[in-house]
């Protein structure tokens, strides 16, 4: 379901609000390595270059064995999408010295034990656990999007609270949210 149709979705009638996790398997990442998060509101917010691209170079990085030496096909897809020409004098080379001096957990990615999968997996149980302590704990309904979820608009707060809370006992970080209203 598209964003924009989301946001138009009702539980039992009600509005809902969609509770996004920015950057979920780099905030992972930076949990279990001890890394602290960037002072930032979004952690793929690099100076100098778009947002999108530094996200393109990152979920490419982390979804690969090692580092990348051309943009992979789906990156650039990725890059399009954000209305970004293909960054011809930004290569995945040329950008990496940037990147991992603002990630430098990523600087032994092609060598580290943690893979994409492991990272996919804590994520699930981060959202999983959020979503079965809302329903058992607080009859709270939910539903799970990717990297977010989607609450009743007044369960908000609690949700917010019970994703940090499964996030700091998972990963040892407190995520940075974003709530989408509808």
């Amino acid at each position: 379901m598209k964003q924009q149709d989301r946001a138009r979705m009702r539980i039992g009638g009600e509005e809902v609000v969609e509770i996004d996790i920015n950057a979920s398997y780099l905030t992972i990442l930076h949990g279990i390595s001890g890394f602290a998060l960037p002072e930032r509101d979004d952690i793929y917010d690099i100076s100098g270059i778009d947002r999108a691209i530094v996200k393109a170079w990152i979920t490419s990085t982390i979804g690969h064995h090692s580092f990348h030496s051309r943009w992979p096909k789906n990156a650039l897809a990725e890059i399009k999408a954000a209305g970004i020409d293909k960054p011809k004098s930004m290569t995945m080379a040329s950008l990496q010295p940037t990147i991992l001096d603002h990630f430098p957990m990523l600087s032994d990615w092609p060598s580290q034990k943690i893979t994409w999968a492991d990272l996919m997996f804590i994520e699930s149980e981060i959202v999983i656990g959020t979503m079965v302590e809302l329903m058992r704990g607080y009859g709270a309904p939910c539903f799970s999007v990717h990297d977010s979820i989607i609450v009743r608009k007044k369960d908000q707060k609690i949700a917010v609270e019970t994703l940090e809370n499964q996030f700091l006992g998972r990963a040892s970080v407190e995520p940075k949210l974003k709530v989408k209203q509808s």
